[in-house]
């Protein structure tokens, strides 16, 4: 499991999938999405739960489901003043990013149409592998990060007023269940899909007029 997907996600079906299916052993590693192509292509991995489309062919996707991306602007931004934010109200100056290697900050990245030369100045330069240290940066050192929608939702109400949502086509990202192409246990995966369906919030579920970032 990506990184960005695991405390968010995990928490929501992992209890429930292991008592339906008490003889499964299942272990859980957090690695970020080159490590998990890799394993996945020499077959030392089963299962995957990343960012979609990876346009690869050894390995057949199975999307699960899509998530907003928000904008969590501190209050002294002028973002913050807005319903509906566009990627031109980021200040890129005080835009706090994961550390290369994360899916997420390509996705984000993408999102902005930013370069690494747009990040070349003299303010102070933090990135993290973190999303919970993205939002620490924003309440306790002011600017502004992108977090995927199940980010927020254990947010206080306080935090909550510093959620804003883009305007349509809204951004998201697809995640979905990844497998080796030769992977032929057709039934563990669709129960685990099931399980992980099964307890999503409605949230998730129910986003129209979208813009799928890629990975």
């Amino acid at each position: 499991v990506i990184p960005t997907v695991a405390p968010y996600l995990l928490p929501l079906f992992l209890k429930s999938f292991a008592e339906k299916y008490p003889q499964l052993k299942i272990s859980i590693r957090e690695m970020v999405t080159d490590e998990i192509i890799h394993l996945l292509k020499t077959e030392d991995l089963d299962i995957a739960l990343l960012a979609t489309p990876l346009h690869d062919p050894k390995l057949v996707e199975h999307p699960i489901y899509q998530e907003e991306f928000h904008a969590y602007v501190a209050e002294t931004e002028s973002a913050a003043k807005k319903r509906y934010v566009l990627p031109k109200d980021i200040d890129l100056s005080k835009l706090w990013l994961l550390e290369e290697g994360h899916c997420l900050r390509n996705q984000v990245l993408d999102l902005c149409e930013l370069k690494k030369k747009d990040f070349e100045s003299d303010r102070l330069h933090y990135e993290t592998g973190s999303i919970e240290t993205l939002k620490n940066l924003v309440d306790h050192h002011q600017g502004i990060t992108i977090l995927p929608h199940l980010a927020t939702l254990d947010l206080t109400k306080k935090q909550q007023g510093k959620v804003r949502e883009f305007a349509p086509p809204k951004p998201v990202r697809e995640i979905s269940l990844v497998v080796n192409s030769n992977f032929h246990r057709a039934r563990l995966l669709q129960a685990l899909k099931d399980e992980i369906e099964r307890n999503l919030p409605d949230s998730v579920k129910k986003i129209q007029k979208t813009r799928v970032m890629a990975v």
